[in-house]
């Protein structure tokens, strides 16, 4: 064998090689995402890097309709009458990159694609996220008065849980708003949530670049929600992908599973080999 031959064969075995470890990761990535799929169901892509970027890519035109629509809102609170009596308060609640993110990342996760019922998950979601903020606020302020009358400086419960808690999630808010003392729960009616949501919903769907729309629930689907005991005579509202947002999540999902193989390559030389106890 010659020496172009041996090379012609080591190029060949290295070429399987990477092959079978692009495979193996393709084979990787789907099994993941076959998880998500049985856990999530249809609202698995919103758990991938896909939806991550989609979730960007919404966030960059629904930030400046939700300030838009933030400052119509405050016009009509400030002139009262029967605009100013309206629900128009709950817009104000938050910043408006925090309401975007709520209503795209609920929307994209959402276990189920009944319109009332995401745009309640919105509104509970704001909720908790206010209570977060007023908790922020009062433990900042109890510190401050506290050192305006020179008095014990009592421990910041917002700073300590973001610095213990593992997770960022509510439940995490939850153990440790009980101790605090001065501390109130919100109560927003199911009604204020439904139709924070929705509005929400609504400035997303025109606004948001084309990436989910509403359609009429069918036959098959009322009846199967009247199997599960939901509704009955109405016709519900469905929450959808489009299929501009679908076809972008799919390709997305093609290109990164090849772009996870198996062995990835070292991005800088290794170290060299030294014994251990010089290590």
């Amino acid at each position: 064998m010659t020496q172009s031959e041996a090379d012609v064969r080591a190029f060949e075995r290295e070429q399987k090689a990477e092959m079978m470890g692009v495979q193996r990761g393709v084979d990787r990535y789907r099994a993941n995402y076959r998880r998500l799929v049985e856990k999530h169901g249809a609202a698995a892509d919103g758990e991938t890097t896909g939806g991550d970027r989609a979730l960007m890519m919404m966030m960059g035109n629904l930030v400046p309709a939700i300030q838009a629509v933030q400052e119509e809102s405050r016009a009509g609170i400030a002139a009262g009458g029967r605009s100013g009596q309206s629900d128009q308060w709950l817009l104000q609640t938050l910043a408006a990159d925090k309401l975007a993110f709520i209503t795209i990342r609920t929307s994209l996760t959402s276990l189920t694609p009944i319109t009332t019922r995401v745009a309640y998950a919105i509104g509970t979601k704001i909720m908790a996220e206010c209570e977060v903020e007023q908790f922020e606020q009062r433990e900042a302020q109890r510190v401050k008065d506290a050192k305006e009358q020179g008095v014990d400086t009592p421990p910041d419960l917002y700073k300590l849980m973001k610095f213990y808690a593992k997770d960022a999630s509510y439940a995490a808010f939850r153990r440790w708003r009980k101790k605090a003392e001065d501390y109130s729960r919100l109560e927003w009616t199911r009604t204020e949530r439904i139709t924070l949501g929705m509005y929400l919903l609504r400035v997303m769907v025109n606004q948001a670049g084309g990436w989910f729309e509403f359609r009429k629930a069918t036959r098959a689907e009322i009846f199967q929600m009247k199997g599960n005991g939901g509704y009955t005579n109405a016709v519900p509202l469905i929450l959808e992908r489009t299929p501009e947002c679908k076809r972008f999540l799919a390709e997305f999902r093609a290109d990164e599973e090849l772009n996870k193989p198996w062995l990835l390559p070292m991005v800088c030389k290794p170290m060299p080999w030294r014994p251990v106890a010089k290590a």
